[in-house]
């Protein structure tokens, strides 16, 4: 994860590099004196940066303390679940509308998560055979 991050900072810092070559800054560049025409804000603060870094921080720690209780391939599984989460957080900030196909993934991701999560409780072992 943090390497996809790295590699769209550094693909955002090509961008400013060769905007700044060609135009002379961005500022000067086609695209932002349109969205200014617009008037579209073309200023981002880089602590919005930040939210999506805490998030992934706290899942990764989680995630850590995670392999320290449960066995690491059921950890791993239940990391599917950032899909079910993700659909659902899209339908209410996104107001995004989900058909039948997306509501039975959905469903079978959900069940296929509890069915990992269960098989911990009722074997009540871990990879070593201890508990």
């Amino acid at each position: 994860m943090f390497i996809g991050e790295s590699i769209c900072m550094l693909a955002f810092v090509y961008e400013l590099y060769t905007a700044r070559k060609t135009y002379g800054g961005y500022e000067q560049s086609p695209a932002v004196i349109e969205a200014t025409k617009k008037g579209k804000s073309i200023n981002i603060n880089p602590l919005l940066f930040a939210i999506p870094m805490i998030c992934d921080a706290i899942g990764s720690t989680l995630l850590l303390f995670a392999y320290l209780y449960i066995p690491v391939s059921v950890a791993q599984m239940m990391q599917g679940s950032i899909v079910f989460v993700t659909a659902i957080l899209s339908i209410v900030f996104l107001r995004r509308r989900l058909f039948r196909h997306h509501w039975t993934g959905l469903v079978l991701v959900f069940v296929g998560i509890c069915l990992v999560g269960l098989s911990v409780i009722v074997a009540g072992k871990d990879d070593d055979g201890d508990q």
